[in-house]
């Protein structure tokens, strides 16, 4: 009988260990390095409008780095902003065709696992083949699933214009993206197109106001990529594996529009574990 107790207690430790093992979503493969996260398109993704050419980028790696705690590295060829990871893929000027051009060469170099797409404003503005620009797009997108074929890419309907000739093209286009993208895998439709006109600096450029509201519509929109789905790395639970996963924050930062303090929003205790229940992302 002697003899067994070590035994016994060998297998109490390994059955505890099950037990409180952390339950990580599956499908994180990324989980052991920094998600990539390329900001693709023009000048409003470089910060053309803002004081300090943050983008929207400032706004969102906040969300995600800061109140969220998802490990992500922004990736491009460019450099622009005040925030702590200032690389993108922004190109004042350019048009669909000319991303398209280059989008092999960046892809190849940076690979990243998210694409953020906002493009279609310079077609728009200089009346460039406005009739083709849907199909161009969806080339694009094409291009880079192929390139990346494990990436998922949020297409943005592209924020409005001070112009009203400008915005007519623009409404024919965001009206025609979501055929565009219609049957493609591994792409998300994030709508930008309802930022007001006290958003905009400019006739096409957002003020640092336009582009904190686009930061909250990509929040949005990676919200459900991100983690496969779930909250992924903020939360790992003491239950057993296969039991579902849990679908809040473990953490109030991320929430916005809620008001009081976490504990008067929701708490609940499990054991020595002690997390709050916010609300989710407002919506522009």
């Amino acid at each position: 009988m002697g003899r067994l107790r070590p035994l016994a207690a060998l297998l109490f430790a390994l059955v505890a260990t099950v037990l409180v093992a952390p339950a990580h979503p599956a499908g994180a493969a990324v989980a052991s390095r920094p998600i990539r996260i390329m900001p693709l398109g023009d000048s409003i993704t470089y910060g053309v409008g803002s004081p300090s050419s943050s983008s929207y980028r400032a706004a969102l790696w906040n969300r995600l780095a800061v109140q969220a705690g998802y490990n992500i590295d922004f990736v491009g060829s460019q450099r622009s902003g005040a925030l702590p990871d200032q690389d993108n893929e922004g190109h004042s000027g350019w048009r669909i065709d000319e991303i398209a051009a280059n989008i092999d060469g960046w892809l190849a170099t940076y690979q990243p696992d998210v694409v953020l797409l906002h493009i279609g404003t310079n077609d728009m503005n200089q009346n460039y083949q406005v009739g083709t620009a849907p199909q161009r797009l969806s080339a694009l997108v094409d291009r880079i699933l192929a390139d990346r074929p494990a990436a998922t890419v949020l297409v943005a309907k592209i924020i409005p214009a001070l112009d009203a000739g400008i915005q007519a093209r623009i409404d024919a286009f965001n009206a025609a993206i979501p055929g565009a993208l219609a049957g493609k895998a591994r792409t998300r439709l994030v709508d930008l197109s309802g930022l007001a006109p006290s958003d905009l600096n400019d006739t096409l450029h957002p003020n640092d106001t336009g582009y904190a509201r686009m930061a909250v519509r990509w929040y949005t929109g990676l919200e459900p990529v991100l983690g496969d789905g779930r909250d992924w790395p903020l939360f790992g639970t003491a239950f057993e594996a296969g039991d579902p996963a849990q679908t809040w924050l473990d953490s109030a930062g991320a929430s916005v529009g809620v008001g009081g303090s976490p504990a008067a929003v929701a708490s609940v205790c499990c054991g020595a574990r002690r997390w709050s229940v916010v609300g989710r992302v407002e919506r522009v």
